[in-house]
């Protein structure tokens, strides 16, 4: 029985904690996730998504800010031979590293060395890419920097927005480490050195970037929506408000009558909206309640 520490947060981190649960191979003793957040306009404070998932299935959650030296204490003292990073969204120090007998192994949703950082699902769509993956690493002193075990290749449909990417990644990555991790335990997998020549990276997300720039062309700006679904959305300011652009689709032939917008190249269709202050409408319904919408400038 392989003794494993989970590190995660998201949507990602609990579809390969359900993998590792069922495995009967492994023992999961802990799950260590950040702490307990406000969000939404009413700043209700939120458990994270996992875990509420490891709750349910009666694992214990370990919630810290930051991993400093009670953090690392309590981690020691539960002698795991394996720690599991996927999605955790925190530094891990060198300190925790070092604990785990057999090291740390994280689940990459990208075929590193390319997107190396907070966003790489988002990164992908937003650069047009037609095929990610997932790579199983294990975790050094330096950002998605450690050698690969393995790798698995996903395509991108055209359509993909992040949670759907985001889904068969994490299934992807989910079925790959499970296969992985008895090999790796028992010395049978060797990693390999990523080629830090072709390292590209990605940044963390900020609500700012979702703000459209209407000189890109209507593909651009649609891949944009796609990518920045459901955080941080795209918008753009139309009378001195924030307008949310919720649901869009490329112009094709038969689109007459529908709200489009002009832009770079082509234009885009505008399928629901939210104005700033004011609830989500589809366009025929937004159009109704602000007719002067036509033919003014969106920045």
């Amino acid at each position: 029985m392989i003794r494993i520490i989970f590190f995660g947060t998201h949507t990602l981190a609990t579809t390969v904690l359900n993998e590792l649960i069922a495995a009967p191979d492994f023992k999961i003793l802990a799950v260590v996730t950040q702490p307990d957040k406000p969000v939404g306009r009413g700043n209700k404070v939120e458990a994270p998504l996992i875990k509420k998932f490891a709750e349910q299935h009666a694992v214990p959650v370990l919630q810290f800010a930051k991993l400093k030296e009670d953090a690392v204490a309590q981690l020691q003292s539960l002698n795991a031979d394996l720690f599991i990073v996927a999605e955790y969204g925190l530094l891990i120090p060198t300190s925790v590293l070092a604990l785990p007998s057999h090291g740390v192994l994280n689940v990459h949703p990208s075929l590193l060395p390319k997107y190396r950082g907070a966003s790489p699902i988002q990164s992908a769509i937003l650069n047009g890419a037609e095929k990610t993956g997932v790579s199983i690493m294990l975790l050094d002193k330096e950002m998605d920097h450690g050698p690969i075990l393995a790798q698995e290749q996903c395509v991108i449909d055209d359509h993909d927005i992040t949670p759907t990417l985001e889904a068969k990644l994490g299934r992807l990555g989910a079925a790959l480490l499970a296969r992985v991790i008895p090999g790796w335990v028992a010395g049978k997998i060797q990693g390999r050195e990523q080629d830090h020549t072709q390292a590209t990276f990605c940044k963390k997300l900020s609500r700012e970037d979702g703000r459209i720039d209407w000189t890109k062309s209507a593909e651009e700006i649609y891949r944009m929506w796609r990518a920045y679904l459901p955080w941080p959305g795209v918008f753009t300011m139309w009378n001195g408000k924030r307008l949310k652009l919720t649901s869009l689709s490329l112009k094709e032939g038969g689109d007459d009558g529908r709200l489009t917008l002009a832009c770079g190249t082509s234009a885009i269709i505008i399928e629901r909206l939210q104005l700033e202050g004011k609830k989500e409408l589809d366009a025929e319904a937004f159009l109704r309640g602000y007719p002067s919408f036509v033919g003014s400038a969106l920045n």
